[in-house]
């Protein structure tokens, strides 16, 4: 029994005792929602104000505006939810992303795209083939 309480105290000791892992992040940009808060969040976490740190924080904003960020994103976090047996819950996240794009889209941009799209449709070539006759 003794023994039994020995081990048990070691687990929790070592449990408490380990120390988070390294990070060798020089620079760091986290996203956040709470649980209190629906406004997303951001923390930007720099070790100094070195050309090196601050390269890397530019890599980093320069990878955030990236238009293919979101989707290499969206695209491990699929991923992992399907891995996980959870295809209902990527299935609901891509709608709402999807809803979420066009309410958030302004109309006149949604309007601008579709008249191109028709007009582009219609469109005649640069060079009409009677043209070439003559």
């Amino acid at each position: 029994m003794q023994r039994q309480f020995y081990d048990m105290f070691n687990k929790i000791k070592k449990f408490f005792s380990k120390k988070d892992k390294t990070n060798n992040n020089v620079a760091q940009v986290t996203f956040g929602v709470s649980e209190d808060d629906s406004v997303p969040t951001l923390d930007i976490l720099i070790e100094d104000y070195s050309d090196e740190t601050l390269d890397a924080l530019a890599k980093i904003l320069f990878t955030i505006q990236s238009p293919t960020c979101m989707l290499e994103t969206l695209n491990v976090v699929i991923e992992n939810l399907r891995a996980n047996d959870q295809d209902k819950a990527a299935i609901a996240l891509c709608m709402k992303l999807g809803t979420d794009f066009l309410t958030a889209t302004p109309q006149t941009f949604i309007n601008n795209l579709a008249t191109q799209t028709q007009e582009s449709q219609t469109e005649e070539p640069c060079i009409k083939p009677s043209d070439m006759l003559q």
